[in-house]
């Protein structure tokens, strides 16, 4: 008998310890109704009005719950905020997952929010929107994007809010010219398209999903907000870091932790794995190498060298 209750202690135990791990992460929901920011299960928010009413409860993870009434200009965001010392380049590939049960009447966007300095911008990803199809600009051209095409815009504020007090800025916009309300937004192709173009982006101050409104009302339910930052792409004249996967970096420096690495111009760095560099430095341990004019040192594996010492 004694032997069956240790077993059934036992085992209410273990079922206590592991439902008490399946909820450990769990934050308790919060609910705004004035101006605030923080950082909130494991994500940077803010609530932003000028007037009116509106009412944000925080979730966890990026998930949040918003509406608004009588505003003039209102934004409820979530996601991640930056030091203003990095490039989006330096900072690595960004992206969005998200899905919004998204209720606007009158004018409000669904969108990827942020701001850069050096110079000041304040740029949206518009994935659907209101009564109104922002900003009412000329489009600079097209850009295709995760499957969907956006127009890209250009406006200027002129003494008008910023991060950085009153100020005239540059306005950067990316509009799908069909609405969605959940899937993924590739936010660095976005960056990369827009300077493309000729728009420069600064230092990153912001990235969040962001439900902003204007003059109008309504509610949203932000179920899903899940931001990437860092992984695989092309990454272009920056420095690069990938652990575990395979890397491509021109003109910067590059290291690679157990995969592939192709690295052109710089300097290379790479662990257990394969090696191919060209015109540059290379030391590469306990894997092959290939090193074509430059210096080459290696250990634990095969060296080829043409033209360079060894």
């Amino acid at each position: 008998m004694r032997k069956k209750i240790m077993v059934a202690f036992s085992a209410l135990l273990c079922f206590t310890v592991c439902f008490s791990f399946m909820f450990a992460g769990k934050v308790d929901a919060r609910t705004l109704s004035s101006n605030e920011t923080g950082t909130h299960g494991g994500y940077d928010y803010e609530y932003w009005k000028d007037s009116g009413n509106g009412t944000m409860t925080l979730k966890d993870g990026g998930a949040f719950s918003c509406q608004w009434s009588n505003i003039n200009n209102i934004l409820f965001r979530k996601g991640r905020k930056f030091n203003e010392t990095q490039t989006h380049q330096q900072i690595g590939n960004i992206t969005v997952q998200y899905g919004v049960d998204y209720r606007p009447n009158g004018n409000s966007y669904l969108c990827v929010y942020g701001w850069t300095v050096d110079p000041l911008v304040e740029y949206y990803i518009v994935e659907s929107w209101g009564d109104w199809r922002p900003p009412g600009a000329q489009s600079k051209g097209l850009i295709a994007v995760d499957g969907g095409t956006y127009d890209v815009y250009e406006t200027t504020r002129v003494q008008q809010p910023s991060i950085k007090g009153t100020a005239t800025f540059q306005q950067y916009w990316s509009v799908r010219t069909s609405k969605k309300t959940s899937g993924t937004i590739s936010v660095s192709e976005h960056f990369n398209a827009w300077e493309r173009m000729g728009m420069r982006m600064g230092k990153m101050y912001e990235v969040a999903l962001t439900i902003e409104g204007y003059q109008s009302s309504g509610s949203a339910d932000v179920y899903t907000n899940v931001i990437t930052i860092g992984g695989s792409g092309g990454n272009a004249g920056g420095n690069d870091w990938n652990q575990g996967g395979w890397d491509w970096n021109q003109g910067g420096n590059d290291w690679n932790q157990g995969g592939w690495d192709w690295n052109q111009g710089g300097w290379d760095w790479n662990q257990g794995g394969n090696d191919w560099n060209q015109g540059g430095w290379d030391w590469n341990q306990g894997g092959n190498d290939w090193n074509q004019g430059g210096w080459d040192w290696n250990q634990g594996g095969n060296d080829w060298n043409q033209g360079g010492w060894d």
